[in-house]
C-alpha cells in the first residue's frame, strides 16, 4: 500500500509543512510592514507635534520596527510613551530658574 510507505509520509509531510512555512512567512512579512507603517505614522505625529523623537527619524522607527517587529515596537513605546519619556517638550526650561 502506497499510503503506508514511510518515504510517501515523509513526502507529504514536507509538501504539507512546506506550504504551511510559505505561508507563515508571508503573514509574519505583512505583519511587520503593518506594525512598521503603524509606528512611521505615530512618529511622524509626535514630530509634526514638536516632540523630541529619540534617536531615529520617523522613516528609520518604522523601519526599526519592520525588521525587529514587537521587539522593535516595545523599544519605540519605551523611549516615547513609558515613564522614561521626559515629559517636557525638548524647548521647555521652565523649571530652570537661571541659577536664582
Amino acid at each position: 500500500m502506497m499510503i503506508l510507505d514511510p518515504q510517501y509520509l515523509t513526502l507529504a509531510m514536507a509538501d504539507s509543512l512546506g506550504g504551511f512555512a510559505i505561508i507563515y512567512v508571508i503573514a509574519v512579512f505583512i505583519i511587520h510592514i503593518i506594525m512598521g507603517m503603524v509606528v512611521f505614522k505615530d512618529a511622524d505625529k509626535l514630530e509634526s507635534e514638536e516632540m523630541d523623537l529619540f534617536l531615529f527619524h520617523p522613516m528609520m522607527w518604522g523601519f526599526v520596527v519592520f525588521v525587529f517587529g514587537l521587539a522593535g515596537i516595545a523599544v519605540y513605546w519605551a523611549v516615547h510613551y513609558s515613564s522614561l519619556r521626559d515629559s517636557r517638550p525638548s524647548g521647555d526650561l521652565s523649571d530652570n530658574d537661571g541659577g536664582s
